[in-house]
């Protein structure tokens, strides 16, 4: 059950929209322009995907999709920087809505795992 209004859970993602935006204008700076801009748009897609899910459907909808998104992504290889930008910006966007939710790191893989499971049918 998550006890955060839906319209701060809205205003944090909005942030966190203005915040890749700004990515994708500093992009062109970085030693890897095409990667990073790549990657701040998937996470601006995915805030963009969520914000509209909760408009529509509500914040347990969206929670459950991001939980289906995060479980359907490789396992992290624990590098500082994912090979594939849309991988690294589906991961990052989806941790920082957790984070948004309330839930630490640990919680988000755990509901990953256990989203993994019910899939498996155990």
């Amino acid at each position: 059950m998550i006890r955060i209004a839906k319209d701060d859970i809205l205003r944090g993602l909005k942030r966190c929209k203005r915040i890749a935006k700004q990515d994708l204008l500093a992009s062109s700076l970085t030693d890897n322009p095409q990667y990073w801009n790549e990657q701040a748009q998937v996470r601006r897609n995915y805030y963009d995907l969520l914000m509209q899910v909760i408009e529509q459907g509500g914040v347990e909808q969206a929670y459950n999709l991001a939980v289906r998104q995060y479980a359907a992504l490789p396992p992290c290889n624990n590098q500082d920087i994912e090979q594939d930008p849309n991988t690294s910006g589906t991961r990052q966007a989806l941790e920082v809505f957790f984070s948004i939710l309330g839930m630490s790191k640990k919680d988000a893989l755990k509901a990953r795992r256990d989203a993994n499971l019910a899939w498996a049918g155990v």
